[in-house]
């Protein structure tokens, strides 16, 4: 039994050593929602959020590796995967000593189309009665450190070297939330934006939201059984919506 309580403590301590303040945040948040328990142990596994009827999952990339949580937890209880979509960046730089150096606007904003790109190891769960997503747009500050000199990160993931470091991401503003529950509601956010469009290929996806997530959503919605290939026009390929 000594045992088996150091192995939980080892795995919650590893659990919230290198969350995120963003993470925090709103594991807070949903915690205080549902007045449940934070960083519990239940069926094997470490819940961010818990109560008698419903988990909470925060989740900022890769939803598909949750895959053995969703399943086995979703037997006795709802699990919700909470995924943050940051619509606006700030980008906070400081010393060493803790000072703000600099403040501006990152060029990059998400939108719900980056979703596909972190469910695609889970696409056939949609639609399972106890599991779903809800999509929160935020905006949010990325904090890094100034160094004196251009680095490397410790798990070389860099492709050049930068004079700074990343610290932590914090929640500046919660916009709106909208859950994903079933394989029609993936499939919907793809027909808004192409309403007017009988077929369509991979550029037209690009002009819209879809941007630079087009050749992942054509990718989701043929797993999906959703589209059928219409033609092929020079060198593009055309889609229709089966459903």
């Amino acid at each position: 039994m000594h045992y088996l309580f150091n192995a939980i403590a080892r795995k919650i301590m590893i659990n919230t050593y290198n969350e995120s303040s963003l993470h925090r945040e709103l594991k807070e948040k949903y915690a205080a929602l549902c007045r449940g328990q934070t960083e519990v142990e239940y069926g094997g596994f470490i819940c961010d959020v818990i109560n008698d009827e419903v988990i909470y999952e925060i989740q900022t990339s890769n939803i598909s590796k949750l895959r053995p949580k969703i399943e086995n937890l979703s037997q006795t209880r709802k699990i919700w995967i909470v995924f943050p979509v940051a619509e606006i960046t700030e980008i906070v730089i400081i010393d060493k000593n803790g000072k703000t150096i600099s403040k501006r606007k990152s060029p990059k904003k998400e939108n719900i189309f980056c979703i596909y790109r972190q469910i695609t190891g889970i696409l056939d769960l949609f639609g399972w009665e106890n599991f779903g997503i809800k999509v929160l747009f935020i905006n949010q500050q990325r904090i890094r450190q100034k160094t004196e000199e251009a680095v490397q990160l410790a798990n070389k993931s860099r492709r050049h070297k930068r004079e700074w470091i990343p610290l932590d991401k914090k929640l500046a503003a919660i916009n709106n939330e909208i859950e994903i529950t079933s394989k029609n509601d993936l499939i919907n956010l793809v027909k808004n934006e192409i309403a007017q469009k009988e077929e369509f290929c991979l550029k037209d996806l690009k002009q819209t939201a879809i941007k630079e997530n087009a050749s992942l959503v054509i990718w989701c919605l043929k797993k999906l059984n959703a589209i059928k290939q219409t033609k092929v026009a020079g060198k593009s390929k055309y889609y229709s919506f089966i459903l």
